[in-house]
């Protein structure tokens, strides 16, 4: 069983462009909403902890584990999302022309309750909007 948050939209850059944005943690908080801050390392098995603010809700540090990332094609992270669940969050760049791309920023529950889980965080929802466009907005503006 598995319940999937996302949002997609185009961008007007290269793919390097917003790999260059997005791989930059220590400047997250100058155009990500929903993880203002994040530390750690983009590697096989790295750890990345990104602290998310949903609207309504106290921020809350995820300690997320990399389980694959190419750049200027995707990162993915997986996290436990309480019993016998978990949380695999991604970013999807696709490049369509050399200055074009669709990006996707989502993530996928799976396992016991993931309805329940998507459910109780609906505030992803307009925080991966959020995202997305402020990633947008950063890589368009260089």
């Amino acid at each position: 069983m598995t319940a999937r948050i996302q949002h997609r939209l185009g961008v007007t850059a290269s793919r390097e462009r917003i790999w260059e944005v997005l791989s930059d943690l220590a400047n997250w908080g100058e155009w990500n909403p929903l993880y203002p801050k994040a530390e750690g390392t983009i590697s096989f098995g790295g750890r990345l902890v990104l602290t998310e603010h949903q609207a309504g809700k106290a921020p809350e540090p995820i300690v997320f584990k990399v389980s694959d990332w190419a750049p200027g094609e995707h990162l993915i992270m997986n996290a436990p999302a309480g019993f016998m669940a978990s949380r695999i969050q991604y970013v999807e760049i696709d490049g369509l022309q050399r200055e074009g791309c669709i990006l996707a920023c989502g993530v996928i529950f799976k396992g016991w309750g993931e309805a329940k889980l998507k459910k109780a965080n609906q505030g992803l929802r307009a925080g991966f909007e959020a995202m997305c466009e402020g990633l947008k907005a950063k890589a368009e503006a260089t």
